[in-house]
């Protein structure tokens, strides 16, 4: 709400903040994703090219090995062979701490219907392998995805073996879906998937999945064809800028 309430009334604040500022009497820290990183792109706004973008990435395996073992240890679950089950956990989420979060709280409910407080490997495959945990996991990465943003994705999604470059996004949404958005609200749309959503990674050879497991849960959870007819039909309506 701060965004566009200071866009319409001419940046007051944010002016104000990049004063103090600049005075090195104060010092600002800014949290949001997608209304936060447009502002800072928009030339009238006070924080352009000025304010410091720190983007907040998944988790590496060391945390994630802390996030999962402390609050276990804390509740006196065992862990058996807890190198695999940090593993197995780390793979199938990439490190984002909200989906590590959410597997580690369902199996803290799994523990409460038994009385054994032991956690094995098998019980985490059995987690990942559950379609609402899948559900959960795509709601987490999809929670602010734009129409386009969920488009790519599911398209890049069923071939997912190589690369995408930016041109041969464009091409398919065109040839396939008869998408023909403009070239800068696709590229717009990968950066905010690799920068915001922590669901690609930019490789010398164009974008593929920094969600390793993403690709399989939508295999698994949904028909991306049938999901995808829906969107396009969406997008076509509300428009490609959102």
């Amino acid at each position: 709400m701060l965004i566009p309430a200071e866009r319409s009334a001419g940046w007051p604040l944010f002016g104000e903040m990049r004063a103090l500022a600049e005075e090195g009497l104060c010092q600002f820290v800014l949290a949001g994703e997608y209304g936060l990183s447009k502002a800072m792109n928009d030339p009238n706004c006070p924080f352009s090219n000025f304010a410091t973008k720190r983007p907040v990435t998944c988790l590496d395996k060391p945390a994630v090995t802390k996030l999962v073992t402390y609050p276990m240890n804390q509740l006196g679950i065992r862990l058996v062979h807890p190198n695999a089950i940090v593993e197995c956990i780390y793979e199938f989420t990439s490190g984002h701490p909200n989906i590590v979060q959410q597997l580690c709280k369902r199996l803290v409910n799994l523990l409460d219907q038994r009385s054994l407080r032991e956690i094995t490997l098998e019980d985490i495959e059995n987690i990942i392998a559950l379609p609402e945990f899948q559900c959960d996991f795509l709601e987490i990465f999809w929670e602010r995805a734009t129409l386009l943003e969920k488009i790519i994705s599911l398209v890049m999604a069923q071939n997912s073996g190589q690369p995408y470059t930016l041109r041969a996004i464009c091409q398919i949404l065109s040839d396939s879906l008869n998408l023909n958005p403009l070239v800068s609200e696709v590229d717009k749309a990968l950066r905010r998937l690799t920068e915001l959503r922590n669901i690609l990674a930019v490789t010398p050879n164009g974008y593929t999945f920094a969600a390793k497991a993403f690709p399989q849960v939508i295999a698994n959870t949904i028909t991306a064809e049938d999901l995808l007819e829906v969107l396009v039909e969406m997008i076509k309506r509300r428009g490609y800028s959102e």
